[in-house]
């Protein structure tokens, strides 16, 4: 007899009260279940590369054991699964997912089609931190980003709440970068490939780790150069590649630089529905970290060259607490900014 049914029928009326806490948690346990995880993004690229592992390793952390499966949902830059999660998926943990940071704070500067509170997800983690950069292919000809100040490049762009389409429309509007946006691309993958053919010359929001295993090839053959980097600082990885805040003319347009890339410091964050039903989030977020230090999936993000450098839910709440908190004013330029 299976045990949580053993436990049921054992409890006579007098005991019944001592009973329920066993019976509670197993009820509110994942067995039997499948948890979906949503990838906002396109296969093949830096956010895949990463989720795959924790899809194999995150449900052997959950109560229950569930299988865990990957569901893709790409477009907008994240902003379509952003949607799904918030609205559409069941609040019972059964569905988490992964979409970019700059998905995540399109409600902040306006973007009506992103139909959430990122206040209000329930994160569940963060799976590192993303250095991001502005990159081109080496026979564009351009060896820095000063070059984009003076002459005309065609730069990838895939939709108006990605990394590719934000950070460019930035450097052009704050310090006048002469990009010039062609758009259509579904996601990085088919942007790098776009820069092979010398569709486009660059394209920006590809990370230092996806540069490292997703496109190590080209990357360290010197055929994409990054020429931008955007964070909170320099990184010692980027030798002799400029930082957006050497750019900074002010201490203003410092915060609106900290406002529109500090938010990468969510590189990939993992998120679930609002309201989950009661002990949901704190499995999730238990297991998540468990991930985190699984000896196993370690092995295998070492074999895959990807960094993990894990931040808690708690964390990433604060986080999104603190870029929600800047001066209207200042988030109103940061806006403007972005379109």
């Amino acid at each position: 007899m299976p045990i949580g049914k053993l436990l049921i029928g054992s409890c006579t009326a007098l005991l019944a009260a001592s009973c329920l806490p066993a019976v509670a948690a197993a009820a509110d346990d994942f067995a039997g279940q499948t948890v979906t995880f949503i990838l906002g993004s396109t296969a093949g690229g830096g956010y895949d590369s990463y989720v795959r592992p924790i899809v194999q390793y995150m449900g052997r952390h959950l109560p229950g054991n569930p299988t865990m499966i990957l569901q893709g949902m790409p477009g907008a830059g994240g902003i379509t699964a952003g949607n799904y999660i918030y609205h559409k998926a069941p609040k019972d943990g059964t569905v988490i997912g992964l979409i970019s940071a700059a998905a995540a704070f399109e409600p902040l500067f306006g973007n009506h089609a992103a139909l959430y509170d990122t206040r209000k997800f329930t994160w569940i983690g963060n799976i590192n931190e993303i250095v991001g950069t502005c990159d081109v292919w080496a026979s564009s000809g351009i060896t820095g980003f000063d070059d984009i100040l003076k002459r005309e490049v065609n730069f990838g762009s895939s939709g108006a709440g990605s990394a590719n389409t934000q950070i460019p429309t930035v450097l052009k509007n704050i310090l006048g970068a002469k990009i010039r946006l062609v758009k259509g691309y579904s996601g990085v993958t088919e942007i790098n490939l776009a820069m092979q053919r010398g569709e486009v010359a660059g394209s920006c929001g590809i990370s230092l780790a996806a540069l490292k295993t997703v496109y190590s090839a080209e990357y360290y053959a010197g055929h994409l150069k990054p020429v931008l980097q955007v964070g909170f600082q320099k990184y010692p990885d980027l030798p002799g590649v400029a930082h957006i805040y050497d750019y900074a003319r002010n201490d203003e347009e410092r915060a609106i630089f900290e406002i529109i890339f500090g938010r990468y410091v969510l590189g990939r964050p993992i998120l679930a529905p609002p309201d989950l039903k009661p002990g949901r989030a704190g499995m999730l977020r238990a297991a998540f970290m468990a991930t985190m230090t699984d000896p196993e999936f370690l092995a295998d993000a070492k074999r895959l060259k990807l960094e993990i450098e894990p931040t808690s839910g708690e964390q990433v709440e604060a986080l999104i607490t603190r870029i929600y908190s800047h001066p209207a004013s200042i988030v109103a330029r940061a806006t403007a900014a972005m379109e």
